[in-house]
């Protein structure tokens, strides 16, 4: 938004320009409407081919794999679907889970070039990044845009120079000052899944900032309307930009906010959190993705934000819902590991005790039905023996597998699972076929009831761990503090800056016996 305001103090012309150019997609929208019965649904799933731009120096490349690519496709259908929300329902006000909307837009790498060949839809290029709008030129350092009326076009890089310290932006449907329509993203925020030594933002390393500015494109502001104080401007309608009804202030379902740096709008809140706007107990809505806030606190459109983008693609974007960019030019064979459970980041260890399932995801990505396909497991350096699987997957369906069992020593490991041989055939695209699960498997585990007060004369206690992959301040044990006797543990956030690190305390694997249910509980220490 800075920038776009910076734009208009430059010309103050713009919106007068933008609202004569609203005003003529209008009319084409309305000339459509005439064209087509046309009936309100919800169900009607829109794909739209995603093509993405990477331009930056052969090192920065070379971190951004292209599985790094593809799970930030799925983050963005995770978000944009609904699936991410429904992990917090149960730890965020009922009021607000409530308003969650399902977006019904499923992205997709693109499988057919402009000119009609068959592509991953990921195009790379050695070059220093330009400016987040030379990026988009060939002839400027960058790359071109492909057809911008038929695909959402994805720029990353390193920005440097004006744009230093840029996460990322995107052109509103009006937008004319930032080069073609698209979205630019600084290539360090995306998903932080697989290479461990790679740059990245560790406040943004879960894909969230291309969820959020993929929501300017599709006419989607700040909840905190871009004010510094109390406004619920964050439905408003750009003049000359329309959109049908209940997609502008009418259709508002987010409670008050405001933006600042009066206001905490980064970070990680947690339930009930308000910046004094709020006027309702449950708060505000800091989990939108149009907020600021951390990737991780980022979960969750509304269902007034659903009627927003549905209404933006119909009105200011209707080659997406008629673009062929998704569907190959000829018959492909594809077998896509989408996930597997359990599964670990460099970042975000997964901890487990022995013989924990693993099972895997898988997508037929081809052109026919997925009859049977190869999958294989190894640990660390060993040995992937490979199993065949008989399925009856259509093209575009999911289906879980079950791997066996994970068996292996105490401490750290690594997973690595693969796909081959869909169909009995080569694939034709294997920069999807692979994922690596980082995990540490503990083999001790205790028994209910149990209580710890970190007493004893080692930190953390036996078969306890610290996960602390920054390698900065972390949990110690105070000497000085307590419940009944002297023991806690504790950080020193007081002193630690470190915004956006891990600093886990982990426990052992709790044996529940044969109770159905449990309680866990905390007590603050203090000086003893």
């Amino acid at each position: 938004m800075e920038r776009m305001n910076e734009a208009i103090k430059k010309a103050p012309i713009l919106p007068e320009k933008w609202r004569i150019d609203g005003q003529t997609q209008y009319s084409a929208y309305l000339q459509r409407q005439s064209n087509e019965k046309v009936t309100e649904t919800q169900a009607t799933e829109i794909v739209i081919p995603v093509v993405f731009h990477l331009i930056d120096s052969a090192a920065a490349l070379s971190w951004i794999t292209d599985r790094d690519v593809y799970e930030q496709v799925e983050i963005l259908n995770q978000a944009y679907g609904g699936k991410k929300a429904v992990l917090y329902k149960n730890v965020i006000p009922p009021e607000i889970y409530s308003r969650v909307g399902n977006i019904p837009v499923r992205f997709t790498l693109a499988r057919r070039t402009p000119a009609g060949a068959l592509t991953s839809g990921i195009e790379r290029r050695v070059n220093t990044t330009p400016d987040r709008i030379s990026i988009k030129s060939t002839a400027d350092g960058g790359l071109d845009a492909w057809d911008t009326n038929k695909y959402l076009n994805i720029w990353c890089g390193t920005f440097t120079g004006g744009d230093d310290g840029l996460l990322g932006i995107a052109t509103f449907p009006f937008t004319t000052t930032e080069g073609p329509q698209g979205v630019v993203v600084s290539i360090a925020t995306l998903p932080y899944t697989s290479n461990v030594s790679r740059s990245y933002f560790p406040s943004y390393s879960e894909g969230s900032t291309l969820v959020h500015e993929t929501g300017h494109y599709f006419y989607l502001w700040h909840t905190f309307g871009d004010d510094t104080v109390c406004n619920n401007d964050d439905f408003r309608i750009e003049p000359g930009w329309p959109l049908p009804n209940g997609a502008g202030p009418e259709g508002d379902d987010t409670p008050e906010e405001k933006g600042g740096p009066d206001n905490a709008i980064f970070g990680n809140p947690s339930q009930n959190y308000s910046d004094g706007c709020a006027k309702l107990p449950f708060g505000e809505m800091y989990g939108s993705f149009m907020n600021y806030f951390d990737d991780r606190a980022l979960f969750m459109f509304s269902e007034g934000m659903r009627k927003r983008v549905q209404g933006c693609i119909d009105l200011y974007r209707p080659g997406l819902k008629t673009s062929n960019g998704a569907t190959p030019p000829g018959a492909i064979n594809d077998a896509f590991l989408v996930t597997v459970t359990p599964r670990g980041i460099p970042e975000r260890r997964e901890f487990i005790i022995n013989n924990t399932p693993l099972t895997a995801r898988v997508r037929n990505n081809g052109t026919a039905t997925l009859t049977r396909v190869n999958v294989s497991v190894g640990l660390d350096a060993g040995a992937l023996p490979t199993n065949l699987f008989n399925i009856n997957l259509l093209p575009g369906a999911d289906t879980t597998l079950s791997l066996g069992v994970i068996n292996a020593a105490a401490g750290t490991h690594l997973v690595t699972i693969f796909t081959s041989a869909p169909n009995n055939l080569a694939d034709n695209f294997t920069n999807n076929d692979t994922i690596q699960s980082f995990i540490y498997i503990n083999t001790a585990s205790i028994s209910t009831p149990f209580k710890e007060e970190f007493s004893g004369n080692t930190f953390p206690p036996p078969n306890w761990t610290i996960w602390n992959p920054q390698g900065n301040t972390t949990w110690t044990k105070s000497t000085t503090s307590g419940f009944t006797a002297a023991g806690a543990a504790t950080v020193q956030n007081f002193d630690y800056d470190g915004g956006g690190q891990f600093d886990d305390l982990i426990t052992p694997p709790i044996n529940m016996g044969s109770y159905d249910s449990s309680l866990l509980s905390f007590r603050v220490a203090y000086a003893v």
